[in-house]
């Protein structure tokens, strides 16, 4: 009897060795941890829209992000680029129609996203 114990129990623990270990869990694009670029473009985000009403697109941002010829460190001197371009005057014809022209570039880039409120 006590040999049949000793058997199943060596059974039992031969089985929870073979297992193999459990893959490691990996986030989701979009999910926290963010990368460097990915936290910059939310604070950016955020920023712009407290400052100016608009929110940049993410494309725009990553597009701004790619060139080269980045001058624009803070995340502060981002927003005031990009709302020193979408708060400029707008012509009568595109205020009368309610449509808002972008007349400018950040970066180098053409500045697109939404306006809110």
């Amino acid at each position: 009897m006590k040999h049949t114990y000793l058997v199943g129990l060596a059974l039992l623990l031969a089985g929870c060795q073979t297992a193999a270990p459990a893959p490691p869990v990996t986030p989701s694009p979009g999910t926290p941890p963010f990368t460097p670029i990915e936290e910059k473009i939310i604070d950016i985000r955020d920023a712009a829209e407290k400052a100016c009403d608009f929110v940049p697109a993410v494309a725009f941002l990553k597009d701004m992000f790619a060139q080269q010829n980045n001058v624009l460190n803070s995340v502060q001197e981002y927003v005031n680029a990009i709302c020193k371009v979408v708060v400029a005057p707008q012509p009568r014809a595109a205020a009368r129609t309610g449509f808002r022209i972008l007349p400018g570039t950040v970066n180098g880039v053409r500045v697109s996203g939404t306006f809110v409120k």
